[in-house]
Protein backbone atom coordinates (compact mmCIF):
# COMPACT_ATOMS: atom_id res chain seq x y z
CA UNK A 1 0.00 0.00 0.00
CA UNK A 2 1.26 3.45 -0.96
CA UNK A 3 0.42 6.82 0.52
CA UNK A 4 -0.33 9.04 -2.48
CA UNK A 5 -0.74 12.82 -2.47
CA UNK A 6 -2.60 14.26 -5.47
CA UNK A 7 -2.01 17.94 -6.27
CA UNK A 8 -4.36 19.80 -8.61
CA UNK A 9 -3.32 23.11 -10.16
CA UNK A 10 -6.49 23.92 -12.09
CA UNK A 11 -10.17 24.56 -11.43
CA UNK A 12 -12.60 21.83 -10.40
CA UNK A 13 -14.55 21.70 -13.67
CA UNK A 14 -11.39 20.98 -15.69
CA UNK A 15 -10.23 17.81 -17.34
CA UNK A 16 -7.22 17.91 -14.97
CA UNK A 17 -9.67 17.66 -12.04
CA UNK A 18 -11.57 14.86 -13.72
CA UNK A 19 -8.32 12.92 -14.26
CA UNK A 20 -7.26 13.52 -10.67
CA UNK A 21 -10.61 12.20 -9.42
CA UNK A 22 -10.29 9.13 -11.65
CA UNK A 23 -6.74 8.57 -10.39
CA UNK A 24 -7.99 8.83 -6.80
CA UNK A 25 -10.76 6.26 -7.34
CA UNK A 26 -8.41 3.80 -9.08
CA UNK A 27 -5.60 4.24 -6.54
CA UNK A 28 -7.97 3.89 -3.58
CA UNK A 29 -9.63 0.79 -5.03
CA UNK A 30 -6.13 -0.73 -5.42
CA UNK A 31 -5.68 -0.37 -1.64
CA UNK A 32 -3.65 2.84 -1.54
CA UNK A 33 -4.26 5.66 0.91
CA UNK A 34 -4.90 8.92 -0.96
CA UNK A 35 -4.99 12.58 0.05
CA UNK A 36 -5.37 15.59 -2.20
CA UNK A 37 -4.41 19.22 -2.32
CA UNK A 38 -6.41 21.56 -4.53
CA UNK A 39 -4.16 24.59 -4.89
CA UNK A 40 -7.04 26.96 -5.61
CA UNK A 41 -8.45 26.16 -2.14
CA UNK A 42 -5.25 27.16 -0.32
CA UNK A 43 -4.78 30.60 1.17
CA UNK A 44 -1.16 31.66 0.65
CA UNK A 45 0.99 34.28 -1.01
CA UNK A 46 2.44 32.58 -4.10
CA UNK A 47 5.23 35.15 -4.35
CA UNK A 48 8.55 34.34 -2.71
CA UNK A 49 9.10 37.84 -1.39
CA UNK A 50 12.73 38.68 -0.82
CA UNK A 51 13.85 35.53 -2.64
CA UNK A 52 16.06 33.40 -0.43
CA UNK A 53 17.65 36.42 1.26
CA UNK A 54 15.10 36.37 4.07
CA UNK A 55 12.79 33.86 5.73
CA UNK A 56 9.14 34.21 4.70
CA UNK A 57 6.76 32.68 7.24
CA UNK A 58 4.58 29.91 5.86
CA UNK A 59 0.81 30.26 6.01
CA UNK A 60 -1.02 27.41 7.78
CA UNK A 61 -2.16 25.90 4.46
CA UNK A 62 1.48 25.60 3.37
CA UNK A 63 2.51 24.11 6.73
CA UNK A 64 -0.26 21.53 6.25
CA UNK A 65 0.91 20.91 2.68
CA UNK A 66 4.44 20.23 3.90
CA UNK A 67 3.03 17.72 6.41
CA UNK A 68 1.12 16.02 3.59
CA UNK A 69 4.28 15.87 1.46
CA UNK A 70 6.20 14.28 4.35
CA UNK A 71 3.33 11.79 4.82
CA UNK A 72 3.25 10.75 1.15
CA UNK A 73 5.28 8.08 -0.61
CA UNK A 74 4.30 9.52 -3.98
CA UNK A 75 3.15 12.92 -5.25
CA UNK A 76 1.06 13.20 -8.43
CA UNK A 77 0.64 16.63 -10.03
CA UNK A 78 -2.21 17.47 -12.45
CA UNK A 79 -2.08 20.70 -14.45
CA UNK A 80 -2.48 22.28 -17.88
CA UNK A 81 0.43 23.58 -19.93
CA UNK A 82 0.06 27.35 -20.18
CA UNK A 83 2.51 29.30 -22.32
CA UNK A 84 5.02 26.41 -22.07
CA UNK A 85 4.96 26.64 -18.29
CA UNK A 86 3.15 25.45 -15.20
CA UNK A 87 0.24 27.58 -13.96
CA UNK A 88 1.43 30.43 -11.72
CA UNK A 89 -0.31 28.97 -8.66
CA UNK A 90 1.76 25.77 -8.99
CA UNK A 91 5.03 27.69 -9.44
CA UNK A 92 4.23 29.78 -6.36
CA UNK A 93 3.36 26.65 -4.39
CA UNK A 94 6.66 25.01 -5.36
CA UNK A 95 8.63 28.18 -4.53
CA UNK A 96 7.07 28.48 -1.10
CA UNK A 97 6.76 24.83 -0.01
CA UNK A 98 9.92 23.18 -1.36
CA UNK A 99 12.19 25.48 0.58
CA UNK A 100 15.64 25.12 2.03
CA UNK A 101 15.53 23.22 5.30
CA UNK A 102 12.43 21.28 4.25
CA UNK A 103 13.14 19.88 0.77
CA UNK A 104 16.91 20.39 0.58
CA UNK A 105 19.74 22.01 2.48
CA UNK A 106 23.21 23.23 1.77
CA UNK A 107 25.93 21.93 4.07
CA UNK A 108 29.08 23.89 4.73
CA UNK A 109 31.93 22.83 2.49
CA UNK A 110 29.69 20.96 0.03
CA UNK A 111 28.85 22.32 -3.40
CA UNK A 112 25.73 20.19 -3.91
CA UNK A 113 22.75 20.33 -1.57
CA UNK A 114 21.55 17.47 0.58
CA UNK A 115 18.26 16.10 -0.75
CA UNK A 116 15.77 15.91 2.13
CA UNK A 117 12.85 14.19 0.37
CA UNK A 118 14.64 10.99 -0.63
CA UNK A 119 12.53 7.84 -0.77
CA UNK A 120 9.57 9.53 -2.44
CA UNK A 121 8.50 9.30 -6.06
CA UNK A 122 6.51 11.70 -8.23
CA UNK A 123 4.33 11.70 -11.30
CA UNK A 124 3.41 14.65 -13.47
CA UNK A 125 0.24 14.73 -15.62
CA UNK A 126 0.20 17.65 -18.07
CA UNK A 127 -2.61 18.52 -20.47
CA UNK A 128 -2.16 20.68 -23.55
CA UNK A 129 -4.18 21.92 -26.48
CA UNK A 130 -1.36 21.14 -28.89
CA UNK A 131 -0.60 17.57 -29.88
CA UNK A 132 1.65 15.57 -27.52
CA UNK A 133 4.11 14.78 -30.34
CA UNK A 134 4.85 18.50 -30.66
CA UNK A 135 6.11 18.65 -27.08
CA UNK A 136 8.13 15.48 -27.58
CA UNK A 137 9.90 17.14 -30.52
CA UNK A 138 10.19 20.66 -29.09
CA UNK A 139 10.53 19.71 -25.44
CA UNK A 140 8.21 20.54 -22.61
CA UNK A 141 9.73 23.16 -20.29
CA UNK A 142 6.98 22.62 -17.69
CA UNK A 143 7.76 18.91 -17.36
CA UNK A 144 11.49 19.65 -17.40
CA UNK A 145 11.16 22.25 -14.63
CA UNK A 146 8.93 20.07 -12.46
CA UNK A 147 11.07 16.99 -12.94
CA UNK A 148 14.36 18.79 -12.25
CA UNK A 149 12.94 20.55 -9.17
CA UNK A 150 11.57 17.34 -7.69
CA UNK A 151 14.78 15.41 -8.38
CA UNK A 152 16.77 18.26 -6.79
CA UNK A 153 14.81 17.55 -3.58
CA UNK A 154 15.32 13.77 -3.76
CA UNK A 155 12.23 12.45 -5.55
CA UNK A 156 12.99 9.38 -7.65
CA UNK A 157 11.73 8.22 -9.98
CA UNK A 158 9.88 11.18 -11.49
CA UNK A 159 7.60 10.10 -14.33
CA UNK A 160 5.50 12.25 -16.63
CA UNK A 161 2.50 11.89 -18.88
CA UNK A 162 1.81 14.48 -21.58
CA UNK A 163 -1.78 14.41 -22.84
CA UNK A 164 -2.11 16.55 -25.93
CA UNK A 165 -4.90 17.55 -28.26
CA UNK A 166 -7.15 18.54 -25.39
CA UNK A 167 -9.75 21.00 -26.63
CA UNK A 168 -12.91 22.39 -25.13
CA UNK A 169 -15.03 19.89 -27.06
CA UNK A 170 -13.82 16.32 -26.69
CA UNK A 171 -15.84 13.46 -28.09
CA UNK A 172 -16.44 10.23 -26.18
CA UNK A 173 -13.72 8.39 -28.12
CA UNK A 174 -11.06 10.97 -27.15
CA UNK A 175 -12.19 10.98 -23.50
CA UNK A 176 -12.01 7.18 -23.46
CA UNK A 177 -8.46 7.30 -24.89
CA UNK A 178 -7.40 9.85 -22.26
CA UNK A 179 -8.91 7.74 -19.47
CA UNK A 180 -7.08 4.70 -20.82
CA UNK A 181 -3.79 6.59 -20.71
CA UNK A 182 -4.33 7.75 -17.11
CA UNK A 183 -5.36 4.24 -16.04
CA UNK A 184 -2.13 2.84 -17.52
CA UNK A 185 -0.10 5.61 -15.87
CA UNK A 186 -1.44 4.71 -12.43
CA UNK A 187 0.26 1.32 -12.54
Amino acid sequence: MKKILLILAQDYQSLSAELMNRYKVKATSAGNEVKEIRLLDLKFDPILRGGYRSEQALESDLVNSQADILWADELVFFFPLWWYAVPAILKGFMDRVLRSGFAFKYNKGKSLPEKLLVGKSAKIVVLSGGPAWFYTVSGNPAINMMSASLKFCGFSPVKSLQIGGVSKKLDDKKISQIFGRIDAFIK
